[in-house]
């Protein structure tokens, strides 16, 4: 609780500043920056997060946090900036995003803010994508959005959102 993850790197892995292989891990009050990983989750792999910071992380995919398939991580009032996936999910890749900001993220593909996640209450902005869904790409099986503002991200084309529900 309340620790400060820079600038881990890890290089033939997943999670540059935190792996979690249980669903059950929680983690609370963190900043979470710097980190890179080969693969998933620049920030991290698998987990819980309460109340922390994502920032200028980078992975193949999942540039600030990924889920752990087929448990996918959940993220509550949380911030995702400035993070960087080569393929999917710029700022989380399989999350449930609760009351949480994804802002300035970017994939080299599809969900600059996310991909294969769903949210309520939360605001997906300023994120781009190399393809298409600078803001969201929900796959049929994990997206869903409530109650969530996802606006003004950039992709040439689709910019905002890809096929999901909306409640």
């Amino acid at each position: 609780h309340g620790a400060t993850l820079l600038q881990a790197t890890m290089e033939d892995l997943r999670g540059g500043g935190i792996y979690a292989a249980s669903p059950s891990a929680s983690i609370r009050n963190c900043v979470i920056s710097g980190n890179a990983a080969r693969f998933d989750g620049g920030g991290a792999a698998g987990g819980s997060f309460e109340d922390c910071v994502f920032a200028g992380n980078r992975a193949y995919t999942g540039g600030g946090v990924y889920g752990l398939y087929p448990d996918l991580s959940t993220l509550n009032r949380c911030v995702l900036r400035d993070n960087r996936a080569d393929l999917d999910g710029g700022g989380a890749n399989y999350a449930i995003l609760n009351n949480s900001l994804l802002h300035d993220n970017v994939a080299g593909r599809f969900g600059g803010g996310a991909a294969a996640s769903s949210m309520t209450n939360s605001t997906v902005t300023a994120n781009a994508a190399g393809l298409q869904y600078g803001g969201l790409y929900g796959q049929a099986t994990f997206a869903g959005v409530r109650n969530s503002i996802i606006a003004a991200n950039t992709a040439p084309a689709t910019p905002d959102l890809s096929t999901a529900e909306i409640f």
